[in-house]
């Protein structure tokens, strides 16, 4: 199948430090659709060192990164000024990260490109970019 050779690609939007998640959705107007808390265990997953809020995209395969990541700036229009304060007036951490797995047996490494538009808000947001490849 043509589509299994793409790679799968998760992109989310991740805002970290001491802070209440949920509160953060308030003054910024979006809901998180995954949230941590510092110490709280969640399942079977690790005992989170910080609090989170994370907005993410479905993992689906593609060769598209800047479609997938355009994807999750519209979710993320129209907020961008209140994310930024909040973050800056909390001191929290904000990142873009995209994650992709693929399979070098049957193709290339993926390419991460991002358009000027998308830097923009990036910078806007105050956000860091971080890209991880996982040949798998």
């Amino acid at each position: 199948m043509e589509n299994e050779s793409q790679p799968l690609v998760r992109v989310y939007l991740s805002v970290t430090g001491d802070f209440d998640p949920l509160n953060f959705s308030e003054l910024v107007g979006l809901r998180a659709d995954r949230t941590a808390r510092r110490g709280e265990r969640d399942g079977a997953r690790v005992v989170p060192r910080c609090d989170s809020w994370d907005l993410e995209m479905a993992e689906r395969r593609t060769w598209d990164m800047e479609g997938v990541v355009d994807d999750l700036l519209a979710r993320l229009a129209g907020h961008e000024a209140q994310i930024n304060a909040v973050t800056r007036a909390h001191d929290l951490g904000v990142v873009l990260r995209i994650v992709a797995y693929w399979n070098p047996a049957e193709s290339s490494a993926p390419a991460v490109t991002l358009s000027v538009q998308q830097i923009a808000c990036l910078a806007r947001l105050g956000a860091f970019l971080d890209v991880d490849l996982y040949a798998s």
